[in-house]
C-alpha cells in the first residue's frame, strides 16, 4: 500500500512531532511543509530531504503541486482560519 502524502502547516514543536510520527508509523510521509520561519525551513530541508518547503505565500501552489491526502494545521491557533 502506498503511503499517504502529508502536508504540515507550521513546523514548530507540534508540527515536527506530527511529521516524525508519520515517519515512525509508516502509513504516511511528510512530503510538504508550510513554514514562515527561515531557520526552521532550513532545518526541515535537512531533516526531511525531498520534501517541498514553502513560506506562507506559497501555499496555493504547494497544494496544487503536491496534492496531499493529509493536512495537519499545526500553526498558531489564531492563524488556523487563514
Amino acid at each position: 500500500m502506498a503511503k499517504l502524502k502529508g502536508l504540515i502547516i507550521g513546523a514548530g514543536c507540534a508540527g515536527t512531532a506530527v511529521a516524525e510520527g508519520m515517519v515512525v508509523d509508516g502509513r504516511a510521509e511528510p512530503v510538504a511543509f508550510v513554514e514562515t520561519n527561515p531557520e526552521r525551513r532550513a532545518s526541515l530541508a535537512v531533516d526531511f530531504p525531498g520534501a517541498e518547503i514553502v513560506d506562507g505565500d506559497g501555499f496555493d501552489a504547494l497544494l496544487a503541486k503536491v496534492k496531499p491526502e493529509l493536512v495537519c494545521d499545526a500553526g498558531p491557533d489564531h492563524l488556523h482560519a487563514e
